[in-house]
């Protein structure tokens, strides 16, 4: 009698297809690294031009809130001189309605901003009623920059082009397991052993057992009718191809699109730039003629009317100045994601 211990037995498989499968995963994790970054990269851009936006609406409220105090100011003075004898009681009425009528102005603007704060409190992640405080200014240094350097140099660093080109090494990697899985032959290496532990009154170790165990190798292809030019596999082949054609004239595409985006926005900073220079001093203009009619109407020689035009004047050239600055900023960040940058 004996004692045969159970029987061992492995085997292992190959094939070329083997080989692109582990290619196709590294690739669909860069892929997915490449998703990630450029979802990142959206939102960061996002929450920085909503907090720009927020200064910016913060700017107008400060200005709507100087606006109603300067109503009222002209409305006491309007009184004073009244009192004096220098102006008549129509023109206390006109600066007191004028005043009376910007209040729900301001509360509405005051509201609208809350609104819009607690919206980026959201966005940010933080508990709804969260109280922030903006610290910052809607302003940015003038950067110098030329749209065929900056094409020539990080075209390629766009999230958009890198995520299809990952895509495209994708296919081709699917083309190539689907060629190697069809035409190249699989390989089988297959071992048995049964060791016999006792026999005739005897222990043997594993290494003088007398079942010295089997060795094979096997070449194995697929079904021939995988091969053939009308078959199932060779029209999904077929399919990839024509995928991957496509991919690649819409990544031609895409690139040519971008650099008209890059010369866009290269475009847009410098006219935001101009504009902004030319606003600066039409402001401090605006800001001459208000003060100058100001003095006027407070010694009674300028009529409500015209001071009122001229405050209008300069609040429109300071909000004016401010959207300009808002707008260089917005196509700033909208240029450096383009370009996967940092330019200021």
């Amino acid at each position: 009698w004996a004692v045969i211990a159970p029987n061992i037995s492995a085997q292992w498989n190959f094939n070329l297809a083997m080989i692109e499968s582990i290619r196709a995963a590294k690739a669909s994790y860069e892929a997915g690294e490449i998703s990630w970054e450029q979802t990142a990269k959206e939102m960061e851009v996002n929450v920085k031009k909503m907090f720009y936006g927020l200064l910016l609406q913060e700017e107008s409220l400060n200005i709507q809130r100087d606006k109603l105090n300067n109503a009222k100011a002209r409305y006491e003075q309007a009184s004073i001189n009244y009192k004096n004898g220098l102006v008549p009681e129509l023109s206390v009425l006109n600066s007191q309605v004028n005043y009376e009528n910007q209040k729900p102005e301001v509360l509405s603007a005051e509201q609208s901003f809350k609104q819009q704060k607690d919206m980026f409190v959201f966005l940010l992640g933080l508990p709804f009623g969260t109280d922030i405080e903006l610290k910052g200014t809607v302003d940015s240094k003038f950067v110098e920059v030329n749209a065929d350097e900056l094409v020539s140099k990080y075209l390629e660093n766009n999230d958009e082009v890198r995520s299809l080109k990952k895509n495209i090494e994708l296919l081709n990697i699917s083309l190539n397991a689907s060629r190697f899985s069809t035409f190249t032959p699989s390989l089988s290496v297959n071992y048995g052993f049964q060791p016999i532990v006792y026999a005739g009154g005897e222990w043997n170790s594993l290494g003088d057992a007398t079942d010295k165990g089997s060795l094979s190798f096997t070449l194995v292809y697929s079904n021939l009718i995988d091969m053939l030019p009308f078959s199932a596999n060779m029209q999904k082949m077929k399919d990839t191809k024509q995928q991957i054609a496509q991919a690649e004239l819409g990544l031609e595409q895409l690139i040519q699109n971008t650099e008209i985006e890059v010369h866009t926005l290269v475009d847009n900073l410098y006219k935001c730039q101009a504009n902004i220079e030319a606003m600066m001093r039409n402001v401090e203009l605006a800001r001459k003629a208000y003060n100058s009619t100001l003095r006027a109407y407070n010694n009674g020689t300028q009529e409500l009317l015209e001071v009122r035009d001229s405050e209008n004047s300069l609040n429109q050239a300071r909000l004016g100045l401010m959207n300009e600055k808002f707008n260089y900023i917005s196509a700033l960040l909208d240029l450096e994601s383009k370009l996967n940058l940092n330019l200021h």
